[in-house]
């Protein structure tokens, strides 16, 4: 039978990990693995086992699923402010709160540049837009953000910038024409508010 519930594991010179897992056997053999091939998903556990090669896994309690993220969500409020604490996320169950590195993001994102998308995947990359429109605006919202942006001026440095920046463009009749339009559109929306 699996046993649900919460663990520590000690990581060696004082670092640790607390988890919760539904099916404790399972969860130890993986993280286990993870280790030994060196390419577990938490590179603080990676790096800890690296240079201790310690891994104790202590069963801290027993539970019911239901109630495994609300007494790991206890423990990791208690650790969150620990420098050996080896969790990556602040909230149990969850990624949310953890950002990358921004060396990180930058090799996320050169791995992606120039993977040619399939026309499937456009397909439905359209279907799923068709028809979608942004959310109305109301004229309370639209004061605020008014009001908001009064008196932001752009300072003389930003302004020399800008039109060096300009300097020497040159816009087709079309593209002119195009700003125009969609300018005069957005004038008239604003006076129907």
């Amino acid at each position: 039978m699996k046993a649900a519930g919460i663990y520590r594991i000690e990581l060696g010179n004082g670092h640790f990990y607390v988890g919760s897992s539904s099916d404790l056997v399972n969860r130890e053999r993986q993280h286990r693995n993870g280790l030994l091939r060196g390419n577990h998903g938490n590179p603080k556990m990676q790096n800890c086992w690296n240079k201790y090669k310690v891994f104790v896994f202590i069963v801290l309690d027993e539970c019911r699923t239901d109630e495994l993220l609300q007494r790991e969500q206890l423990l990791i409020d208690a650790h969150i402010n620990d420098p050996k604490n080896a969790n990556l996320a602040p909230t149990a169950g969850s990624a949310l709160g953890f950002v990358h590195s921004a060396d990180t993001r930058a090799k996320l994102s050169a791995l992606r540049k120039g993977i040619p998308k399939s026309p499937e995947w456009r397909a439905k990359l359209s279907a799923s837009q068709t028809g979608r429109k942004r959310p109305p605006f109301s004229p309370e919202w639209r004061a605020n953000l008014a009001a908001s942006q009064k008196g932001k001026g752009k300072t003389a440095e930003h302004r020399a910038n800008l039109s060096a920046a300009l300097k020497g463009t040159r816009y087709s009749a079309a593209h002119c024409a195009a700003i125009s339009a969609g300018l005069l559109q957005r004038r008239a929306r604003m006076e129907e508010s």
